[in-house]
């Protein structure tokens, strides 16, 4: 097994999950859908306005707050205190304004906790078929999904006791994995949004084309299309063969147009 591991960023679907009444979990919600399909406009909306700075710099603050997941509770105001007072700044794959004070996906944090991320592909190109068995978990080792579901309940059990209200998530990689969500959370609820898949095709594109790039720790290879192709192929054919598990009443879509 590969010991090729460092934090990484991911692509664009989405999928929300709202987590049942499970203790010591309050009820929570999952948004999901493919990476870039609408999520991010979602996230800003329970964010502050900031002033200017370069992006990566802003990049480089969330990335250190991703990196303490381990002692967020304890050292978050020191945390943000050395980090300083980030201004915002807009994203280049997409324009919207972003600071490390924004919200992200929780798989940016699972990514560096535990390494089982498809999102570790994009520090480690060259392994990209291997790293995308974590977007559905199909083929997997149980150890890994065991320690892949521990670190989940964890970090989930750290932001219900910080903010003592319902979870709601959003991640473009939950899409693929609806039945291991429900094996954890029955009474979680799910919201899809989906978009025209050209103009999600082509968003994902400039993802790569201008910020992935910036992760690679390796050189890429040429064909970055049939990877996304492949990826968004493994999200929805598992979406659509586990949507169906879904209690009734508790899946709702959203088209983005």
């Amino acid at each position: 097994m590969a010991k090729e591991h460092a934090s990484a960023i991911l692509g664009r679907t989405t999928v929300r999950l709202l987590v049942g009444d499970q203790d010591p979990l309050l009820p929570f919600t999952e948004r999901y859908s493919h990476w870039l399909t609408s999520l991010n406009i979602e996230h800003q909306l329970a964010v502050a306005p900031g002033a200017d700075h370069t992006y990566k710099e802003i990049i480089e603050r969330r990335r250190a707050l991703v990196l303490s997941l381990g002692v967020f509770l304890s050292r978050e105001e020191a945390i943000r205190k050395a980090l300083g007072d980030a201004p915002q700044q807009k994203r280049p794959m997409d324009n919207i304004e972003i600071s490390y004070r924004s919200p992200g996906e929780d798989e940016g944090a699972l990514a560096v906790a535990c390494f089982l991320s498809p999102e570790m592909s994009w520090s480690f190109p060259r392994r990209e078929e291997y790293y995308d068995r974590y977007l559905t978990f199909r083929g997997v080792p149980q150890a890994e999904v065991e320690t892949w579901k521990r670190t989940f309940m964890t970090f989930l059990k750290k932001l219900t006791w910080r903010y003592n209200r319902v979870l709601l998530l959003k991640s473009p990689t939950h899409t693929a994995r609806v039945k291991m969500l429900l094996d954890m959370f029955p009474g979680a609820r799910f919201i899809h949004v989906h978009r025209n898949p050209f103009a999600v095709y082509r968003s994902t594109r400039r993802l790569y084309d201008t910020t992935v790039r910036d992760s690679y720790l390796q050189r890429p290879p040429k064909d970055l299309e049939s990877g996304i192709l492949r990826r968004y192929t493994l999200m929805y054919d598992a979406f659509f063969q586990e949507r169906t598990l879904i209690p009734p009443g508790h899946y709702h879509e959203v088209c983005f147009e």
